[in-house]
């Protein structure tokens, strides 16, 4: 049963989510179409947000599934998954979470041949943190190859030449499109200038992206994409990213402010699946 279907609005004819914390500092905007955060704000900042990039398209924060970038060339799908274009179905809504979903059938649009269909679920929660949390289950006929990526699309208001990860600056990293493959801690400092630091914790996740669109060598300064990954090159395929008939894989990441940091208690209920 959905709670609170109020909170479901339409925003230039889209449907949109939107559910606040802490007074309304910190904010959530969810676009059923293609189950995207449009906008993240903890403690009145815009951390994550809609752009439009350099090369016309818009971008907003996505999951990308079952395959990240452009790997299964080879079944056809279409480079990071389908479910970033779908409609998402609302499977419940609370003061301080949001559950969506989408099918991904076999022989569906942007499917190609890949050998089964899918089911994900994208948990949202929103206290004095950001928590996302998502679920991609076979509901199939044969063994699936699964990738999972978070596509973050963070705000960078002045700028991402200094911004920090891990106290190294990215923006070569960011200029090059690199993949750093395996490596990423689950716990990790950015800061950003005109945010300041910020926790990203994440959970099965270690490989990461990060990238910033360009048009004839001008680069988007307004964000980048600092995108955590489940798998880097030669994960898709392998023994590691099957997940069998009626199971089930699951990453997480969580944000918050680092002076939060000592307030922070995981409070996202696993139930919600």
């Amino acid at each position: 049963m959905i709670e609170n279907s109020n909170l479901i609005k339409k925003v230039d004819t889209k449907n949109i989510i939107k559910i606040e914390s802490e007074g309304g500092k910190n904010q959530l905007e969810i676009d059923l179409n293609g189950g995207r955060i449009r906008e993240l704000k903890l403690d009145d900042k815009k951390i994550l947000g809609i752009f439009l990039r350099a090369d016309g398209k818009e971008g907003s924060t996505h999951v990308c599934c079952p395959n990240f970038s452009i790997e299964g060339g080879e079944y056809g799908l279409v480079a990071h998954g389908p479910c970033r274009k779908m409609e998402w179905k609302v499977e419940d809504i609370g003061t301080d979470f949001i559950k969506i979903s989408c099918i991904l059938e076999k022989g569906g649009e942007g499917m190609g041949s890949y050998p089964t269909s899918l089911k994900i679920v994208q948990i949202f929660f929103l206290g004095n943190y950001f928590e996302q949390k998502v679920r991609v289950e076979n509901t199939g006929d044969h063994e699936a190859l699964v990738n999972v990526a978070i596509h973050n699309y963070w705000n960078t208001p002045e700028g991402w030449e200094n911004v920090k990860w891990n106290g190294k600056t990215v923006a070569d990293l960011i200029k090059k499109d690199t993949f750093i493959n395996g490596g990423i801690r689950e716990e990790n400092e950015i800061e950003i200038p005109g945010l300041g630091k910020i926790l990203l914790k994440q959970n099965g996740l270690s490989n990461a992206r990060f990238w910033a669109a360009s048009n004839n060598g001008i680069y988007d300064l307004n964000y980048c994409c600092m995108e955590p990954a489940i798998g880097g090159e030669g994960y898709f395929g392998s023994e590691e990213s099957m997940v069998k008939l009626g199971e089930a894989k699951e990453v997480s990441q969580i944000i918050l402010g680092v002076r939060d940091r000592s307030q922070f208690e995981p409070l996202l209920i696993n139930t919600l699946f």
